[in-house]
């Protein structure tokens, strides 16, 4: 009779302290190696990402202190090789790029113009092509900007204006005509340019390129 008062009483006193949650603790527990496996396998997961965020923080903080200090085409092109994939590798190539047309490397400015996706690069590329007396090659980069609608509308109106000069030096008088006419999206940065296009466009209809 003791033994049964025995476990009714324990059996009231784990209730109690289980409360209504008693089944989750019992399965707690039951469970408890597994639960812990997982609980380690969240952790290792945390300390890797943070570990992968770390470094790819610590690559940006070295890519940005070596292309602030390249200064020459030799330092330029170390970090390049080293931070490709940064986010000022852009920035350097165009700065490079620069330094070899000041050499008359047109072809070695063009060829690192090549791999930057901005309009930027796709101008410069159009006034190197231009230097180096390739007109043709000139105005297809100018037209690139020129119709793409994604590009900044400064960067536009400034492809326009060049590629209908080029048009008006080869004497394809038509097709600078057309290229001038065409209707861009306004902006303050692009006001210079839309203000050279309607001047040139006035001198093409007063015949004063004929």
């Amino acid at each position: 009779m003791e033994n049964k008062d025995k476990k009714a009483l324990d059996a009231e006193v784990t209730k109690a302290l289980m409360g209504e949650n008693g089944e989750a603790v019992i399965w707690i527990l039951k469970n408890w190696k597994k639960l812990l496996g997982v609980i380690l396998a969240v952790l290792a997961v945390i300390l890797i990402v943070t570990g992968i965020t770390s470094y790819k923080e610590a690559q940006i903080a070295k890519g940005n202190e070596a292309f602030g200090m390249a200064g020459s085409e030799k330092e330029i092109r170390a970090a390049l090789a080293k931070f490709s994939g940064h986010s000022a590798a852009d920035s350097a190539r165009i700065r490079l790029a620069k330094m070899l047309v000041e050499e008359k490397k047109y072809a070695d400015a063009l060829k690192e113009l090549a791999a930057v996706e901005s309009s930027a690069a796709k101008l410069m590329s159009g006034y190197i092509y231009e230097l180096n007396k390739q007109n043709k090659e000139a105005v297809a980069a100018f037209n690139a900007v020129l119709n793409n609608v994604q590009a900044d509308s400064a960067a536009r109106a400034e492809a326009r204006y060049a590629a209908a000069r080029l048009h008006i030096q080869s004497k394809d008088l038509a097709a600078a005509k057309a290229t001038l006419k065409m209707t861009l999206p306004q902006s303050s940065g692009a006001q210079h340019w839309e203000a050279s296009s309607k001047q040139l466009l006035l001198q093409l209809e007063n015949g004063d390129f004929k």
